[in-house]
């Protein structure tokens, strides 16, 4: 078996990077498709992200920006539009 060919019995924890992106796609699709449809932004963190308190919000339209978290009031400031980056 290839290293990038995907065995269901073998434990994700077993799986290489990509080998584990693989196995994940679908429920990562299917979670980005509930939380759009819920009209909510998907919420993480990437290299974009220069600490704990900086998000991507990216939208259903392809709307994509780089947030700032007051971690007080809990409330986002728009640092950057990441639409076109």
């Amino acid at each position: 078996m290839e290293n990038n060919d995907l065995d269901a019995s073998q434990s994700i924890f077993d799986l290489n990077p990509e080998q584990r992106a693989a196995r994940l796609q679908p429920a990562t699709d299917q979670v980005k498709k509930d939380i759009f449809a819920a009209g909510l932004p998907l919420v993480y963190q990437d290299d974009h992200c220069p600490t704990e308190s900086y998000f991507i919000h990216e939208y259903e339209d392809g709307r994509t920006y780089l947030m700032l978290m007051d971690m007080d009031t809990r409330t986002f400031t728009l640092i950057k539009d990441l639409t076109h980056a």
